[in-house]
């Protein structure tokens, strides 16, 4: 094996491994990947300089490269503790049947603009006003539940 040979292999394997650390570990910066294409389009145009069947023989170097660190960096990834394993079940505002009714009467939280929090019935909930700005404080009495929201008018 030649000293060129075994530069184009040790530059193919890292340009593959590159593109896996970009693909499982440090997506999004791109950078990785960038580097680990330019790597590999370097190796091969240079095997193909030396002879058609090493420049062949690198494509198939290549391939074989990136399918191995694939398969280890999943088997990786599902094995670490930086993998995200849990999934959010639970939706923002959910209105569970009962909570508050209409008719209910509270005092605003926050400022209604026309969406914010209040507190009715000694529970913090989301609100929304029908599109009138309603201050901090302000007596509030739900008029309509609709699609999981609720929306209140002010009392005056």
């Amino acid at each position: 094996m030649t000293l060129m040979m075994t530069v184009l292999i040790f530059l193919l394997a890292l340009s593959a491994f590159l593109i896996i650390v970009e693909i499982f570990f440090i997506p999004g910066t791109t950078l990785f990947g960038i580097a680990g294409g330019i790597g590999a389009v370097i190796s091969i145009y240079y095997a193909f300089q030396e002879s058609t069947n090493l420049g062949y023989i690198a494509i198939a170097a290549a391939v074989v490269f990136f399918i191995i660190f694939f398969i280890l960096g999943k088997n990786m990834m599902d094995k670490s503790k930086f993998n995200l394993k849990s999934e959010l079940t639970e939706k923002v505002n959910t209105y569970n049947d009962g909570l508050v009714n209409i008719g209910d009467k509270g005092i605003t939280l926050s400022v209604l603009k026309p969406q914010g929090k209040a507190k009715v019935d000694n529970k913090k909930i989301e609100v929304y006003s029908f599109g009138s700005y309603i201050e901090k404080g302000v007596e509030i009495e739900i008029i309509k539940i609709e699609e999981n929201k609720i929306f209140v008018n002010p009392l005056i």
